[in-house]
């Protein structure tokens, strides 16, 4: 059971870990999302289509930015706990720090667990909806280019 040492650990970490994720999230995505959106706008993609094609990138972002934000997320928040000498008041009340390591330890775990899921399902599912949207483009642009070329004139 968590006491309140630990949900105060834990509230000082998330937030500067999920502004962390996002935005190693977001400059991850910026190079591919670039070079892909822009290759599939001028061969005439619709924004759906290519906004689809964007979101199936994410999760190969959130294989690296998990483990990256969790690591900013605990020294932003530790940092200050030990900036503002949280720590030495709750050594002086008699917390070892040791104590301290439980609820890192449970951030840690659900992060962990959070990109196993990652790598092994969201990625191999994203990659194979990229396959399939990708192969639906292609498979019209063949058909639209075997209409053109059969209503010419020889």
């Amino acid at each position: 059971m968590l006491r309140k040492i630990d949900w105060y650990v834990i509230r000082e970490t998330i937030p500067p870990f999920l502004l962390s994720l996002v935005i190693f999230t977001f400059l991850l995505e910026i190079p591919p999302v670039m070079r892909d959106l822009e290759m599939l706008v001028a061969k005439g993609v619709s924004w759906q289509v290519a906004g689809r094609i964007m979101l199936t990138l994410i999760p190969q972002a959130l294989g690296l930015t998990i483990p990256m934000a969790l690591l900013t997320g605990l020294l932003i928040g530790l940092g200050r706990l030990s900036a503002d000498r949280e720590t030495v008041a709750l050594l002086a009340c008699g917390v070892s720090p040791y104590r301290l390591l439980r609820p890192v330890m449970l951030m840690a775990a659900i992060c962990a667990a959070a990109t196993t899921y990652v790598m092994v399902k969201a990625i191999p599912d994203a990659n194979q909806t990229f396959r399939e949207i990708t192969f639906e483009i292609i498979a019209k642009q063949v058909e639209n280019d075997h209409l053109n070329d059969s209503t010419m004139p020889p």
